[in-house]
């Protein structure tokens, strides 16, 4: 019987692809990062951030959403992001945005 089950299941056969870069968003205490979706199926997106405030984060955003808000974060703070797409519990290789820093002021301005 469960045999098959096992056999309705579509597992993929390789690695999801890598997500490609966005833009990322500057606040005084956020980052508002965003990528383009990985092509073939994704189940959902990991989202980990390595900030230089110790206020690490780690979000998975399920479904075509292609956006992640940071928050909390100190004026000045430096942070690593890695995006990873997930797929049949397989992993892209990893997105990695190096050294955002939030604003030290009010503004806000865009990268891209």
């Amino acid at each position: 019987m469960l045999r098959d089950v096992l056999h309705f299941i579509n597992y993929p056969s390789a690695d999801p692809e890598q997500p490609d870069l966005g833009k990322i968003e500057k606040k005084l205490t956020e980052l508002h990062i965003h990528w383009k979706k990985s092509t073939g199926v994704v189940d959902y997106y990991t989202i980990a951030a390595n900030c230089s405030c110790n206020c690490n984060k780690s979000i998975n955003h399920f479904g075509v959403d292609i956006s992640a808000h940071i928050t909390g974060l100190m004026p000045g703070t430096h942070c690593n992001v890695t995006i990873t797409a997930v797929s049949g519990g397989r992993y892209s290789r990893p997105l990695i945005y190096y050294d955002i820093e939030t604003l030290e002021s009010g503004k806000t301005y865009f990268l891209f």
